[in-house]
């Protein structure tokens, strides 16, 4: 696959127009580290459960 620096600009440019573009983007950020989170916790209590039961 072909890496292309467009999309960065393109991104930068849309959300130095977009003037709520930060407020969704902190707000997915927010939704992004929760999931990882409970990604995480999920991953964890299965490891842990897997160990357990096999």
């Amino acid at each position: 696959c072909s890496r292309r620096p467009a999309p960065t600009g393109l991104r930068a440019s849309r959300t130095a127009t977009v003037p709520h573009a930060d407020r969704r983007v902190r707000r997915h950020r927010r939704a992004i580290a929760a999931a990882a989170s409970l990604a995480a916790d999920l991953r964890a209590a299965s490891t842990g459960n897997g160990a357990q039961r096999r």
